[in-house]
Parts: C-alpha cells; structure tokens; sequence
C-alpha cells in the first residue's frame, strides 16, 4: 500500500502531469516504449508487494500460545529466537517479556520494510529520471533530423540552381568560342584588305589613276583662274581702269575621254602646274612621280592670293598658258566655254 502510495503521488506530481500531457503529444512507437516501461514498472512493484507481503507473513509473532513449549519442542527447534529477557525471571514479568519481544520483532519488520520501499522510491526515481533523459535526446535527435531534413531540401535547391548555372556557363563559353572565331576571321579579312592596299599604293602606271590624278590637275587650275579672275573684276570695278576682258573658261574632258588619252599616250603623265611654271611662264616639271605625289605637289605648290591688279592680270596670262601646256601635253586641245 505505502509502494502504491508513493508511485501515485509520484505521478501525481507537477512533473508527472506535465510529463504526462507531453506524453500525449509524442508518437506511437515512443508511447509504446513508454507504455511497455511503464508495465514492467508496475510488474516489478507487485512482485515488490508480494514479497514483503510473504516477509510480513514469515515473521508475524506469536500473540497468545496456545500452550507453553514443551522441552521436546524446544530440542527440536533449536533455530528459534532465545527467548526475550526476563522469561526466566518471576511468572509476573513473562507477558511484559514477551510483548517487549514482539515489538522488537514489528521495529525490526518495519526497519526493513522502509528501507525496501525507499529503494524502490530510489530506483523509481532513477527509472524516472532515465526516462526524462531518453525524451530529452530523442527531442535532441528529432530536431536534428529537422535541421537535416531542411539542409538536405536546401541543398537540392542549390543543386538545381548549380544546374541552370552550368548550362548558362557552357552557352557563354560557345558564344565566346564563337566570337572569337569571329574576330580571327575579321582580323585574317583584315589583312587582306590591308596587304591589297598596299599593293594598290605601291603600283605605278595605273591609267585610271594617273587620268584622274591629270583631271584633279586641271580641276585645280581652273578653280585657281576662277579666283584670279573674280579678284580682279572686283579691282576693276572699284578703280577708273580700262575693263580688260574676262578669260573664257574652258571646258574640262569627261573621265572616258582622259581614260582613251592615256591608253594612247606613250606612258608619261602631263606635267602639273606649279610655283616654278606660274614663275617661269608655264612648263612640265615632275614627269617620273606617281599621280598622287604629282596631286600633292601640285596643292603645295599652289600660287599664293595676291592682292595688286597688274599681278593678278598677269597671275591669269600664266594660269592660261600653264593650262594651254597641259592640254598640249596631252594632245588634245579642250573646247572653250562662255
């Protein structure tokens, strides 16, 4: 009864309440656990009970004989208790012997049966606290099973976000691969382009190019009259001079025209106009250059503005004989136009 006392108050404790609502919300092979542990508890506590109660039957005293011992009986169990002090003594003081014997007996019984039910209170306790430290590290196991779960859900995220990296890595390197051919055959294309420049650079003898060196020559030229011309009329207006007459402008030959000139002339280029031949009165100068080099000697050599009335006129006497000496040079005389 004690046993049972203490098991129920035991359950009964703020803890075991608690203990027992947490049980409620566990699972169902934890709470079988729980319940097989609690079973072989109770089985332990009633073996428990049945042994003290065959104890406490055991050593249940005598409270009133039947008869006194003979001495026969006293021979023949020579394991029983010695008899209490005093039973010897005056007949008055046996029965206050005895009931001192009896309640020596009952401490005794009681003694041990104390010091059983605080064992069993010990191992209680003992089962009870190995009890709290299997919830505490199955609660500890249960939550890192979360927190690998929820890893292991994060990484195959990751994993997923690794395989669109992958594929986007690999387009990148095609299109660079890509590009990259690309720009070889851009810079081979190059190459070529500037290997045929130079060739074109360094040919001599082109037709085409030495007609259109000799039309950029006489372009010039004329442009040059032109200027001459308009200074001087705006000299001659502003002063009381006899007016001289405007020189006629002469018509330029066509691209076709020059280009049948050249295929046959002997080879050589007309001379282009420069400083020396406006100072001189006119000339060829310059027959072994290359067109373009004529073309820049030319705009080098251009002749200077010059502001008085009396050079100018004799500015366009020159202009026109250097111009007359290209188209003679050429071998064809250029028509005249108002």
């Amino acid at each position: 009864a004690c046993v049972r006392t203490t098991v129920a108050m035991a359950w009964a404790s703020p803890g075991g309440t608690a203990r027992s609502k947490q049980r409620g919300r566990l699972s169902r092979p934890r709470r079988r656990r729980v319940g097989d542990a609690l079973a072989a508890l109770a089985q332990e506590i009633s073996a428990l009970e049945s042994c003290v109660a065959a104890v406490q039957e055991a050593s249940a005293p005598e409270t009133e004989p039947a008869s006194p011992p003979p001495a026969a009986e006293e021979a023949a169990s020579p394991q029983r208790p010695p008899p209490p002090p005093g039973a010897d003594g005056p007949p008055d003081d046996r029965p206050a012997a005895a009931a001192g014997y009896g309640y020596a007996l009952d401490e005794d019984h009681t003694i041990r049966t104390t010091a059983a039910i605080r064992a069993m209170a010990q191992d209680n306790a003992v089962m009870r606290q190995n009890v709290s430290d299997h919830d505490a590290v199955l609660r500890a196991v249960l939550a890192e099973v979360r927190r690998l779960r929820a890893e292991a859900s994060h990484m195959k995220h990751l994993c997923a976000q690794a395989v669109d990296l992958q594929g986007a890595l690999g387009s990148e390197v095609r299109a660079q691969e890509a590009l990259r051919r690309e720009g070889a055959q851009l810079a081979a294309r190059n190459a070529d382009l500037l290997a045929l420049a130079q060739d074109a650079l360094a040919a001599e003898g082109d037709v085409e190019r030495s007609a259109f060196a000799d039309g950029l020559a006489a372009e010039n030229a004329m442009l040059w009259r032109l200027v001459h011309a308009s200074r001087y009329a705006s000299m001659m207006s502003s002063a009381p001079v006899q007016a001289t007459p405007i020189p006629t402008r002469k018509q330029r030959l066509t691209l076709s025209s020059r280009s049948s000139h050249s295929r046959t002339s002997s080879g050589v280029s007309a001379s282009t106009p420069s400083r020396a031949s406006h100072g001189g009165g006119g000339g060829g100068g310059g027959g072994g250059d290359t067109p373009p080099c004529k073309a820049l000697a030319f705009s080098q050599d251009s002749p200077p503005p010059k502001l008085v009335g009396a050079v100018a006129s004799s500015d366009i006497g020159d202009a026109d004989a250097g111009a007359a000496g290209a188209g003679g040079s050429s071998g064809s005389p250029r028509p005249a136009a108002s």
